[in-house]
C-alpha cells in the first residue's frame, strides 16, 4: 500500500524547497546564497526520492491489482466451464467428468479427468489401445491418471501415475 508518511514527506520536502527558494530572494551574500543553494539541492533531491518511493509502492500494487483480476477471470471462466460437465460412473466405480447433454457449444464425446477438474484445469482423457491383453484405457495427458474402460493391466503396459 501507498505509504501515507512517503507522500507527506515529500510534500513537505516540496514545501521547504520553495520556502528555501524564497529565502534566496532576500540574501545578497554569495557564501551564504551558495549555501543556501546547496541546501535547496538537498531539499529538492529528498523530496524526489520520497516522490519515486511513492510512485514505486503504486506501481507495486496496481501490478498486484492486475494479477488479482487476472485470477478472478481464469476463475470466473473455469466456473462457466465446469458447470457444463457432470460426474459419470465410467467402469464400475471409476469416475470421470463428461460434457453434459444439450451444452453449447457442441463438442465431441469426451471425458475430462477427475483429479484435473478439481484443480481447476481441463485435461481431456485421451483413448489408448494397450497390447498385449487388448485393453483400452482412458489416459491424462496432464496428470498420467490412467482408466482402463476394458481389459485388464499388464507388467507390459509400463504406464501412468495411477490405474482404476
Amino acid at each position: 500500500m501507498v505509504d501515507i508518511g512517503t507522500i507527506a514527506a515529500a510534500v513537505s520536502g516540496l514545501n521547504t524547497a520553495r520556502e528555501m527558494t524564497q529565502a534566496l530572494i532576500g540574501v545578497r551574500d554569495a557564501a551564504v546564497l551558495n549555501d543556501k543553494v546547496i541546501e535547496l539541492q538537498s531539499v529538492i533531491l529528498a523530496a524526489q526520492g520520497n516522490a519515486l518511493t511513492a510512485q514505486s509502492e503504486q506501481f507495486a500494487l496496481l501490478q498486484q491489482v492486475r494479477e488479482l483480476e487476472e485470477q478472478m477471470a481464469r476463475m470466473e471462466t473455469w466456473d462457466a466451464e465446469k458447470e457444463k460437465y457432470e460426474l459419470k460412473d465410467v467402469r464400475s466405480g471409476v469416475f470421470a467428468y463428461a460434457r453434459k447433454e444439450g451444452m453449447e457449444p457442441a463438442e465431441p464425446p469426451h471425458h475430462i479427468c477427475a483429479d484435473c477438474y478439481q484443480n481447476r484445469q481441463k485435461s481431456v482423457l485421451q483413448k489408448v489401445t494397450r497390447m498385449p491383453g487388448r485393453a483400452h484405457v482412458l489416459v491424462c495427458q496432464q496428470c498420467g491418471s490412467e482408466i482402463y474402460t476394458s481389459g485388464h493391466w499388464q507388467p507390459e503396459h509400463g504406464g501412468g501415475r495411477r490405474r482404476r
